[in-house]
């Protein structure tokens, strides 16, 4: 086999070559020897040598190539300008045909060098240099888009160079010639924060969307803000007069600051795209002191916090002060009090360009930082660092390390993934889960195969209930009451659940010999299958919707309803009197509709039947109920475990002590429920409704 090269035509003069994971074909990129400064990407056959297929000519100043791992495609760089300073990557098919490509984000003066797919090809990492700096960019692909997810960037004489594990797939490594080495151990995590408001990062761009009010899958959103480079980390904190503040942090260190408004104006946003200017850092050098921050946090609407890790070479003498403590994988956790005015913020929303962020407060640390969360109430957050262990950190205190805050020290599983949560009974835990699936709730370990995990609350009068959902590698969506699986040992459940797991989809027969049968037909309705191979979940809204949303695999959005939590959300709303709302919940959810009877027995329903008559008014809806009365307690029968945890707030609610699912009501006291419902409905249609000639 001969490759003709001419290297007159060629910015490195070489031919590169990428071999297919099973080694059957191997791919070249050379100049073309028919046309003249153009590339061709040709495909040989390892065992003859022979060329299977080749490409038609294209324009590149480079001859990077790489193949993905399933050999489904093979990626390469374009170029669209004769100085190859506009590139764009573009991707070819076994047989030579080119399907798909995207414009690489970037300066005029950046051109691309090497590409590499991670081990499962689903990330794409492309190697920028340019004459002020090279940068490493880490792309995803998702619903038919790619997007720019992180972007590093380097001072030109580092001559950066990097690759990827090729064993764990989230796992990259770079050096640079002055001898610094970094593993960047990568994670996909889930931006929702506040009332629902996803936060999805496309390079320079941060998309928006209120998911309380509109599903709307990514790319697409309700609101496009503009940056001015691309974007590492995002944070967002309320603001106590409404809406929103975002952070985010750019990968020239910079970070850009927006007020959102209210949920009540976001109709007249929709649509629109901000441009945002960057903020200001006073009394200090931004190019000799900050690279870009990875995490960010805000401690309350004035005080922000950022955490850069370093990996500094040992001759390197920071600029920082005279006394450095920087050292090798060095963490520096800079306060930052934020200055504006709100009057100008509350106008119109938007960033305003005289925002200035003044440090305050520096702490270093030489331990890794893995993960940040806020707490629920007070004016601090959690640090977890590459150990477990736990500390806080607040702006009078700093960092201090207080075992009665969380309830722990230290995690038993260090977790990429961690929130602090506030129970039912007021006290403050950490949920976590880390990359082996292994989730926990304080002290406690849930489960050993988790995915992904949300908290949903319902609110039942001045009280909330919360549950933790999460799903597992056997695409299941579990939902557990907090309260219960933070005072409950579940350890020995986690053996249970996963051995019966194959019982409950394939034998059944002998699953009804397990002496665990009972219990499980009481959880059958907490937990459900996942129509969707590998979907994670992304939010879980409270209120009367009580809607779970999913992201799969392909990145379309679905939603689903769970019963216990629909239950909780008509919990909450009789408990308000507010019978419409939860009439219309039972229709739209299929719950039978004695519910709303037997919530605090047929007694009580009796004296508020003129109330329930008022409010519904519809007389079709009215009818539909009226057919649907029968005898029975359903809520202290079939909905009696997935009521309880709601119920244990509210003390007037009548149900036996013992579980009455297995026992008959009397018959005398069937046909009097029935009896006296009819009645007092009939009553109230005669006093409420104006009769039809």
């Amino acid at each position: 086999m001969e490759v003709l090269d001419d290297s007159s035509h060629s910015r490195d003069g070489n031919v590169r070559f990428s071999w297919r994971s099973d080694g059957k074909y191997f791919a070249t990129l050379s100049n073309s020897a028919n046309l003249n400064h153009q590339k061709e990407l040709c495909i040989w056959e390892r065992d003859t040598g022979a060329l299977h297929s080749r490409s038609q000519g294209f324009s590149s100043t480079t001859s990077a190539v790489d193949w993905i791992s399933n050999g489904s495609r093979l990626a390469s760089v374009s170029s669209l300008d004769s100085d190859g300073k506009i590139s764009r990557v573009v991707f070819f098919e076994r047989n030579g045909l080119q399907r798909g490509y995207f414009d690489v984000e970037g300066g005029t003066n950046m051109m691309i060098t090497c590409v590499k797919w991670n081990c499962n090809g689903e990330l794409f990492a492309v190697l920028l240099e340019g004459s002020e700096y090279d940068a490493i960019q880490i792309w995803s692909f998702s619903n038919y888009h790619w997007y720019l997810k992180q972007e590093w960037r380097f001072p030109k004489e580092n001559r950066i160079s990097f690759l990827w594990s090729p064993e764990d797939p989230m796992h990259i490594f770079s050096w640079t010639l002055n001898g610094s080495v970094r593993l960047v151990k990568l994670c996909w995590d889930s931006a929702i924060f506040g009332d629902s408001i996803a936060l999805v990062i496309d390079g320079s761009c941060l998309l928006v969307t209120q998911l309380a009010l509109v599903v709307i899958p990514p790319p697409m959103s309700s609101l496009k803000l503009k940056l001015s480079a691309p974007i590492q980390a995002i944070s967002l904190h309320p603001f106590e007069e409404g809406g929103n503040f975002i952070a985010a942090s750019l990968s020239t260190g910079v970070v850009s600051l927006l007020l959102l408004p209210s949920i009540e104006a976001w109709d007249a946003l929709e649509g629109t795209e901000m441009m945002i200017p960057d903020g200001k850092f006073l009394g200090v050098s931004l190019n000799d002191v900050f690279p870009s921050f990875q995490l960010l946090a805000w401690l309350d609407s004035e005080h922000l916090v950022g955490i850069i890790s370093r990996v500094v070479p040992m001759n390197h003498s920071s600029s920082l002060s005279s006394k450095s403590k920087y050292q090798l994988n060095s963490e520096t956790l800079f306060e930052f009090e934020v200055q504006k005015k709100k009057d100008e913020l509350l106008s119109d929303g938007s960033c305003k360009l005289d925002w200035m962020l003044t440090l305050v407060n520096q702490t270093f640390s030489e331990k890794s930082v893995l993960a940040i969360t806020k707490h629920p109430l007070k004016s601090e957050f959690a640090i977890e660092y590459a150990n477990g262990s736990l500390f806080s950190y607040g702006t009078k205190e700093g960092l201090f390390q207080d075992e009665t805050s969380y309830s722990l020290k230290s995690l038993s599983y260090p977790s990429f993934w961690i929130q602090a949560i506030l129970t039912d009974s007021s006290k403050t835990i950490i949920l976590a889960l880390d990359v082996e699936g292994r989730l926990q709730i304080g002290s406690h370990l849930i489960s050993t195969d988790c995915t992904s995990f949300t908290v949903h609350s319902t609110s039942i009068g001045a009280k909330k209930v919360s549950h933790v959902l999460y799903t597992t590698k056997q695409d299941l969506l579990r939902i557990i009451n907090l309260e219960e699986a933070f005072e409950a040992d579940l350890s020995s459940r986690i053996v249970q659940d996963l051995s019966n797991l194959s019982l409950k989809k394939k034998e059944e027969p002998m699953a009804l010999q397990n002496p665990y049968r009972k219990s499980l037909k009481k959880d059958f309705l907490k937990e459900r299958t996942i129509w969707e191979r590998g979907a994670r979940l992304v939010a879980s809204i409270g209120g009367s919707g009580a809607a779970v949303i999913l992201q799969t695999i392909r990145g379309n959005l679905e939603t689903i309803y769970p019963r216990n939590l629909v239950l909780g959300s008509i919990v909450a709303t009789l408990c308000d009197s507010k019978f419409n709302e939860a009439l219309l919940l039972a229709r739209r959810h299929h719950i039978n509709l004695n519910l709303i009877i037997d919530f605090k027995g047929w007694e009580a329903f009796v004296q508020c039947s003129v109330e329930f008559i008022k409010q519904v008014k519809n007389l079709n809806y009215i009818t539909e109920f009226i057919c649907a009365v029968s005898a029975g307690n359903f809520a202290d029968s079939i909905y009696r475990d997935l009521l309880l945890p709601y119920m244990k707030e509210i003390g007037d609610w009548n149900v036996s002590a013992e579980n009455s699912s297995d026992s008959q009501p009397k018959i005398s006291d069937q046909g009097l429920k029935v009896r006296s419902v009819m009645r007092a409905i009939r009553k109230a249609l005669e006093d409420e409704v104006i009769a039809s000639p």
